[in-house]
């Protein structure tokens, strides 16, 4: 899903934008592309390639008028993100997208939220061999924490 649809969307959409000389693409990927995720490894994957993916294009469309732009976000509070509480380094939706839209025509590769950039460039700075198991530990404690939710669900 995180390849072929944005694939088949840039598709329908770029030759038109390509033809009218104008126009914005703005694909979502995450900041789980930017590093090793353990536990998460296809999701990370096909993040990543979402941001190759647009950074290409907009190395080839840009001269065209055509901007290709990929967001990549840290956690946003979200029924899906599971995280309820918002934080300094944790927003909402209406905050988040108020920032990402402030960032349209900006980089092409971005985490438009202030505080998600500067974790990202903090973790971009830490060494592999500190930072990959510290993500692992992490991850491997979340879905403990899920099979444990799971497991109380279902004897209730």
């Amino acid at each position: 899903m995180n390849i072929s649809s944005t694939c088949w969307m840039t598709r329908l959409v770029l030759p038109q934008m390509q033809a009218n000389k104008r126009g914005c693409i703005v694909n979502i990927s995450s900041g789980a592309a930017r590093l090793a995720n353990p536990l998460l490894t296809l999701y990370s994957g096909t993040k990543a390639f979402v941001e190759k993916f647009s950074e290409s294009l907009d190395a080839e469309y840009h001269s065209d008028g055509v901007h290709i732009q990929c967001q990549s976000p840290l956690f946003v509070t979200s029924k899906l993100s599971k995280i309820r509480k918002t934080s300094l380094s944790t927003p909402d939706p209406q905050g988040y997208v108020k920032a990402a839209v402030d960032q349209i025509g900006g980089p092409s590769i971005c985490s438009p939220y202030w505080a998600h950039e500067i974790q990202l460039w903090i973790f971009a700075r830490l060494p592999e061999f500190f930072l990959t198991p510290f993500v692992k530990n992490m991850h491997v404690g979340l879905r403990k924490r899920a099979l444990r939710k799971a497991e109380e669900k279902k004897s209730k």
